[in-house]
């Protein structure tokens, strides 16, 4: 099934797949579509503790920077 995003989209997946409440920051892949260059931030709330993690990717003249300053254990792809 095809899934449509929109341009400069950034989608947090999870690396689980068989149960909703799980640490959703262990594992977790960052997609990052193509966009305008800028600043996206994004929020993911850990599941276990309630915490939230703070994302911040920069596109600039085609290159993708992703940070964090507290979360661990997360990747990214741009798709």
């Amino acid at each position: 099934m095809p899934i449509y995003v929109r341009e400069g989209a950034v989608l947090p997946v999870g690396a689980r797949d068989d149960r909703p409440d799980y640490d959703y920051l262990d594992g977790l892949t960052l997609r990052v579509y193509p966009g305008p260059d800028g600043e996206t931030t994004l929020t993911v709330t850990d599941h276990a503790s309630g915490e939230p993690a703070l994302f911040t990717v920069t596109r600039s003249g085609g290159e993708v920077s992703v940070s964090s300053p507290l979360a661990a254990g997360w990747t990214y792809e741009l798709a």
